[in-house]
């Protein structure tokens, strides 16, 4: 679009400038210029938007905040919608969605983050976009980019249940639910007091991804049994901890029977059938006496 008079004035819709004489005033501005017997005013609509903080830190469970300022540079009202993206939907929240905005006035809208306490907040780092669109005026939306650094936490369930019990030993299983936003690498080991059991874990240093279980197969069987006698009921820790530093590490009560090699009672079978023989025995010298 361009006007006539002294000087020639053309008005790029695209880019939002104004040029004269081969100058780009550049988008945005308001230019008063001296035309012969009058002032001619010519302005380009335009906002300006601010993030007041662009970087941000938490961790799943708490909140954060940012916000949005807008100030409307335009000679007209319109009306702003603020919306935001790259995020899951379920983790934020914006005070203000929309707004309508006379000739240099603004508003903040505060956007407040809060990513659940759980597995699928993983740990990382995230970017968004905050978008400001006038719904009036022809200027394009702005973005404003930001991200979010999700922090990580750990949280691990242990449950162990026995499967199997003989003679040689017993068999147990350890269910591992890593209830937090990162991979735990875990360590496992056996804790007995009197040093009579021997451990044998499927794996003794497993992985297991946020959000996900694993169980993990044990053997305990004893080093030394008694010969004769009754079973015996023997408790033993299982230590699981994780490798990260100051990890606390989680302490499982288990017990095992330990067998005999021969139980008692085939003792007193053997005493009932020898005491059998003998009075059969003594019956038959006698008949033969007759």
């Amino acid at each position: 679009m361009s006007f006539s008079g002294d000087w020639v004035w053309t008005i790029n819709p695209q880019g939002g400038a104004i040029l004269y004489s081969g100058a780009n005033l550049g988008p945005g501005f308001l230019q008063t210029l001296d035309w012969p017997g009058r002032i001619c005013k010519w302005l380009i609509p335009s906002m300006e938007i601010t993030l007041s903080s662009s970087s941000l830190r938490t961790r799943p469970g708490d909140r954060v905040e940012t916000a949005v300022q807008i100030y409307n540079d335009h000679t007209a009202q319109d009306t702003y919608s603020i919306n935001l993206e790259g995020l899951d939907q379920s983790w934020w929240d914006i005070s203000i969605v929309s707004t309508s905005l006379y000739p240099g006035d603004s508003c903040v809208s505060t956007i407040s983050m809060n990513p659940p306490r759980h597995s699928s907040s993983a740990a990382g780092t995230y970017d968004f976009s905050v978008i400001v669109s006038p719904q009036s005026s022809p200027i394009p939306a702005e973005r404003l980019s930001g991200h979010l650094n999700l922090e990580p936490y750990h949280s691990l369930s242990v449950n162990v249940m026995p499967v199997d019990s003989n003679r040689r030993g017993s068999t147990y299983r350890l269910n591992l639910c890593n209830e937090g936003n990162t991979p735990l690498q875990i360590l496992l080991s056996g804790r007995d007091p009197r040093d009579g059991l021997v451990f044998r874990f499927e794996q003794e240093s497993p992985t297991v991804g946020p959000g996900k279980s694993l169980e993990v197969g044990l053997t305990v069987t004893p080093k030394r049994r008694s010969i004769l006698g009754r079973p015996r009921v023997q408790e033993f820790l299982v230590k699981t901890i994780s490798l990260l530093p100051g990890s606390v590490p989680d302490l499982a009560l288990v017990s095992i029977t330990v067998h005999p090699h021969i139980p008692v009672w085939i003792f007193w079978v053997a005493l009932l059938v020898m005491g059998a023989v003998a009075v059969a025995t003594g019956v038959a010298v006698i008949a033969e006496s007759y």
